[in-house]
């Protein structure tokens, strides 16, 4: 039998203690806002959870991060995906990057975070339906219900603690040039060690907490231990700070102008060799590969032309976590075939040129946000696909 209610009057914690002493098999959904989270359970042990974010992003994101894979695995397994519909994970197996084993414990790992999250949530709609299973062809774990309650509720009174210590999110974190510490040893657990090498002086908790493969319960208590140990300390941000929103929407604008203008300057050249009539046929090409890589949407206009504010409204909606992979390696798979279209009707000589004078028209381009390309490395991502085509 189901039931429904709001955590403002059963708090998440008695409704993970009701499934797992009544043993049921079913799924837990709660909602709040925009975000929704799914737990499904067997004889009330959790098997299986998922986030509204992607279950494929977010365990690209923690194999990308861990070190399991590298972004050039990343980028080919969702250029896979898009035509297969297959899963992330069984890709990157049938790939022979990973194996069963490694894919298993990053998705334990990942199902764990999506429900320790819960367990701060002070309100949102849940429902329980009896006998509803996770979708086919999903990792299933078990983990008793009784001891994440017990690690849950242990994590929110630590919570509180941490709290009274770690940084806002207009603060950077710095490590302490000359620390107070007694003797000449430092002692660090592994978690402290990990944390410690994201720590450079100009990222914030949110952003150290974004690039750690720790978790974020995890990776805060380290930043806590160092602070107290005097090892690492908060810093105010130099100069006018940037929201990470604006940054994003600049970036994925400059990304617009970039691709734009490498498309239109091969469709010029091609209009200027063929004329009208003959230039039909290279974007008609040009039509068909686009529409291999569904993540690009609408928003590339005829012979090339990106539209910026429709890129970036549509970009937004993508999972955050893997939004400029997935952009960047859909356009500059693109922009490969293109350009080997074009040199396959053309000729390897116009190829070059056509190559030179992209990278003419792109350095004035990618100059105007130089602080923005060097962040996020733009400049070497254009410049590998044209020197690899």
């Amino acid at each position: 039998m189901g039931f429904t209610g709001n955590l403002k009057t059963v708090p998440f914690p008695d409704i993970l203690q009701l499934i797992s002493t009544g043993k049921k098999t079913g799924k837990l959904k709660i909602t709040r806002q925009h975000q929704s989270k799914e737990i499904f359970f067997k004889n009330g042990n959790i098997i299986f959870a998922s986030s509204s974010n992607s279950q494929d992003d977010l365990l690209g994101n923690l194999l990308l991060k861990k070190g399991k894979i590298s972004k050039y695995d990343l980028e080919k397994a969702i250029n896979l995906q898009e035509t297969s519909g297959k899963k992330i994970g069984m890709i990157l197996q049938e790939l022979n990057v990973l194996n069963p084993h490694e894919v298993e414990e990053c998705l334990k790992i990942q199902i764990e975070e999506v429900i320790f999250s819960l367990f701060s949530w002070e309100a949102g709609d849940f429902g329980f339906q009896d006998n509803i299973f996770p979708p086919e062809n999903q990792f299933i774990t078990e983990l008793d219900t009784v001891s994440v309650i017990m690690e849950g509720t242990r994590r929110i009174d630590e919570w509180v603690e941490l709290k009274k210590i770690l940084p806002g999110e207009n603060k950077a974190l710095k490590i302490t040039s000359f620390p107070k510490v007694k003797g000449d040893e430092i002692i660090l657990t592994l978690d402290e060690f990990q944390v410690l090498n994201l720590i450079n002086g100009e990222r914030t908790l949110p952003e150290i907490l974004q690039v750690s493969v720790l978790g974020e319960f995890i990776t805060s208590k380290a930043v806590h231990k160092l602070i107290t140990k005097d090892l690492a300390e908060a810093i105010e941000i130099k100069g006018a700070p940037v929201s990470s929103k604006k940054e994003e929407e600049n970036l994925l604008v400059l990304i617009a102008k970039v691709y734009s203008a490498a498309f239109q300057v091969t469709d010029r050249t091609i209009q200027k060799k063929l004329g009208a009539g003959k230039s039909k046929i290279l974007n008609n090409g040009f039509s068909s590969q686009k529409n291999l890589y569904p993540v690009l949407g609408s928003f590339i206009k005829e012979r090339g032309h990106i539209d910026s504010e429709s890129f970036v409204q549509q970009a937004l909606k993508l999972p955050k976590e893997l939004r400029l992979w997935k952009l960047l390696a859909a356009l500059n798979a693109l922009l490969t075939e293109y350009l080997k279209l074009t040199a396959y009707v053309l000729g390897e000589n116009v190829l070059k040129q056509i190559v030179f004078e992209i990278r003419k028209e792109l350095s004035v381009v990618l100059l105007e946000q130089s602080e923005i390309v060097k962040k996020y490395d733009l400049e070497t991502e254009i410049y590998k696909t044209l020197k690899a085509v």
